[in-house]
């Protein structure tokens, strides 16, 4: 997979399917986000009713935060920013 910076916490990861899918390491207070199927359809769902356990991370997701130095610390960071005025 190839991985693209998109913007501060987000990322296009780019696999064998054609279009890139949109990662968003910050979103749901740094689990992530992500627009693959599998996320969407199987993971999404158990986020939003509360869950936050790491193994709802998908593929592209642990993908990008594999290439991060300190991915832990960084994504808190942009959590923070996002939540100052």
């Amino acid at each position: 997979m190839k991985v693209e910076y998109h913007e501060r916490g987000r990322f296009f990861v780019h696999g064998s399917e054609s279009l890139p899918y949109l990662v968003d390491l910050a979103a749901f207070n740094g689990i992530g986000q992500c627009d693959c199927r599998d996320f969407q359809c199987r993971k999404q769902p158990r986020l939003v009713a509360g869950e936050r356990l790491v193994e709802l991370r998908c593929r592209h997701i642990n993908e990008v935060r594999a290439l991060i130095p300190d991915v832990n610390q960084v994504v808190q960071e942009w959590i923070k920013s996002d939540k100052e005025p």
